[in-house]
């Protein structure tokens, strides 16, 4: 089962097992200050982690200290010079800027949820010569199930 996180007014919380404490817990996800809490059951996770995100947000406005929001639209991304070249020549092939090309490619891979897809396809031509004079020409796409797409046949 994969892990899931929880929401609540904007904030994401995690949820893990301690198998030795034979307890839930987790933390705020996203943010500058480190919010933990815990519990013994599923239900009572939930309800601690939303007490926890009360607690911080009614912490930040006593003490005049903004909440730290959960995402600034606004991230760092070390690629590599070689990676950055190519980027940077494949936006400019399609007339966009940097920015707009990787949040694209950002929007594909959420679309996608996270997964890459690759299609690889295959052309072959076949010439067989069946004695005593016929040839059999087939003309035949392998696509990614390794099924035959097409079949072409000629005598001569």
């Amino acid at each position: 089962m994969a892990a899931k996180d929880m929401t609540y007014k904007g904030f994401a919380g995690s949820i893990n097992v301690s198998l030795e404490d034979k307890c839930l817990h987790g933390r705020l996800l996203f943010i500058d200050d480190i919010i933990t809490y815990e519990a013994e059951s599923v239900e009572e996770i939930v309800k601690e982690f939303q007490l926890a995100v009360d607690q911080y947000i009614d912490h930040c406005a006593s003490t005049g200290k903004p909440a730290n929001k959960p995402y600034s639209g606004t991230f760092n991304v070390r690629v590599g010079p070689e990676l950055h070249r190519e980027v940077a020549r494949l936006a400019r092939e399609q007339q966009i800027g940097l920015n707009d090309f990787v949040v694209k490619a950002l929007h594909d891979a959420v679309d996608q949820n996270g997964v890459h897809k690759i299609e690889h396809v295959h052309s072959h031509n076949v010439n067989v010569t069946i004695r005593p004079y016929k040839t059999v020409t087939k003309l035949a796409s392998m696509d990614n199930q390794l099924g035959w797409e097409s079949y072409n046949e000629t005598a001569h």
